[in-house]
């Protein structure tokens, strides 16, 4: 078997699949033995989406409009946000002290981003080492993942706390207003991303022109959700 021939076996779905469950599997074992690894949970998360959203984005861009591949590319961010979520959740059951130490830390730092304007900042960080070629999805795969793995963690806290209906609400944020726009705008980074292989370049700047403007107005609509929604505060 020559080396062509077995990359098109890699290539087919099946093996991609069987590839995600094994992924899978190794983040379980690393949070039962290693707890909240965030190395391993980093390239575990990168290597999800990396995998994932190739298999909804076709090689043939020319069938598809900026918005429909960012809309295909919004489905595995979605998948791999609620992956983080559950394995946050994970964690808990098996390091709750430690686990509300790490969200008492991190809690801190969010605090600090309260306002539109450093949220905004924050996530065009993200968004922008996503227009990366070849390895933006991979990063952010990383940020998404461990973000999730976060809110996992903030669940289990309401839940201690018998603040169901806060539960609830947090658990769908990324169908809220502000998390849906935030989680396409990465899909159009993405998006941009595919361009800039493909050399379209006037596609390319379209993509991210709109990933930018539709960050900016997902900030503010945070920062207003925010207000309304306490979550158990």
């Amino acid at each position: 078997m020559n080396v062509k021939t077995l990359y098109s076996v890699f290539l087919e779905i099946r093996v991609k699949i069987l590839l995600l469950i094994i992924l899978l599997f190794t983040l379980a074992l690393t949070v039962y033995h290693l707890g909240y690894n965030l190395l391993m949970n980093s390239v575990v998360y990168g290597l999800l989406l990396l995998m994932s959203y190739k298999l909804l984005v076709k090689k043939n861009m020319n069938k598809y409009s900026p918005l429909q591949l960012a809309i295909r590319i919004w489905v595995p961010l979605v998948i791999l946000m609620y992956v983080g979520i559950f394995f946050g959740l994970l964690y808990t059951v098996f390091y709750h002290s430690e686990s509300m130490g790490v969200l008492e830390e991190i809690g801190k730092e969010i605090i600090k981003l309260k306002n539109p304007e450093r949220i905004f900042l924050f996530n065009l960080s993200r968004g922008i080492l996503a227009i990366i070629p070849y390895i933006g999805p991979f990063i952010m795969g990383i940020a998404l993942g461990n973000s999730g793995f976060i809110m996992g963690i903030a669940l289990r806290k309401l839940l201690d706390l018998e603040y169901y209906k806060d539960f609830i609400i947090m658990s769908l944020v990324p169908f809220h207003p502000y998390g849906f726009l935030e989680l396409l705008s990465y899909g159009f980074f993405l998006t941009g991303s595919l361009y800039i292989r493909a050399r379209k370049w006037k596609y390319m700047l379209i993509s991210i022109f709109i990933a930018v403007l539709v960050l900016f107005i997902a900030a503010y609509l945070e920062v207003w959700e925010l207000e309304v929604y306490k979550y158990g505060v």
